[in-house]
């Protein structure tokens, strides 16, 4: 009957809703921000609450042109059925930050891209430790250096000492 049909509906609307409301809260436990972005009309259908934390620019001001005008740097880290990157980009404010960009098409039925879903997420503190570890490691393999040129020093200084001290 019409009322079943529609009782059935409101049923299949709610679970799509709390489906939705997982998806999303999954995405923020992470710290991502979740976007839809169509490429007929240039525009985010829909880019998450957080993208004025992470950029200064609100979700009404968010969108394409904008995010390509504050991109500074880009590492492209992609495959074939995903769209991944990283961004340096400057803020609303002027700060730099780094931005992680994980993306999958979305095609029409003749396999032509129309849109992209993806999540942004905030990498500034993971390229600053990656950057100290760098920076650590080419102190040690300094110091590794000059504890060997020290020790090759040393050992020609004693083969020149030790027969000079023999004639004294």
């Amino acid at each position: 009957s019409r009322m079943e049909d529609l009782k059935q509906g409101e049923g299949v609307q709610q679970s799509l809703q709390i489906s939705e409301s997982l998806h999303r809260g999954a995405i923020e436990a992470i710290d991502g921000i979740p976007y839809h972005r169509d490429y007929d009309s240039n525009v985010y259908r829909y880019i998450g609450n957080g993208i004025q934390e992470l950029t200064g620019y609100s979700q009404d001001e968010w969108t394409p042109d904008v995010f390509g005008s504050i991109v500074l740097e880009r590492n492209n880290l992609d495959s074939l059925d995903e769209w991944n990157a990283e961004f340096l980009i400057k803020t609303y404010s002027g700060a730099k930050k780094w931005i992680a960009d994980a993306a999958r098409p979305v095609k029409d039925k003749t396999g032509k891209v129309i849109a992209t879903i993806g999540i942004l997420r905030d990498i500034t503190r993971q390229k600053q430790f990656d950057r100290e570890i760098i920076q650590l490691q080419r102190l040690r393999a300094k110091g590794e250096l000059s504890a060997g040129v020290s020790h090759n020093l040393n050992n020609i200084l004693t083969g020149i000492l030790g027969p000079a001290q023999m004639l004294q």
